[in-house]
């Protein structure tokens, strides 16, 4: 569910930036950036739950 929210977040986050960028040419650095941030964000939620995966597979071994 985690994952999904995530997904939500960053198509809100894409149409967002598209509406900015039909404004100005700076608008649209900052868009570029704002993308970036949110690309990173994505692959952190992503590493985040592969490792909580892991944590749960270890502790069941045990």
């Amino acid at each position: 569910m985690i994952i999904a929210f995530a997904t939500i977040q960053c198509i809100v986050t894409i149409i967002a930036v598209q509406g900015v960028v039909a404004f100005s040419s700076i608008e649209r650095i900052i868009a570029i950036a704002t993308v970036d941030t949110v690309v990173a964000c994505i692959t952190i939620q992503q590493v985040i739950p592969v490792g909580t995966v892991q944590i749960v597979i270890a502790q069941s071994a045990i």
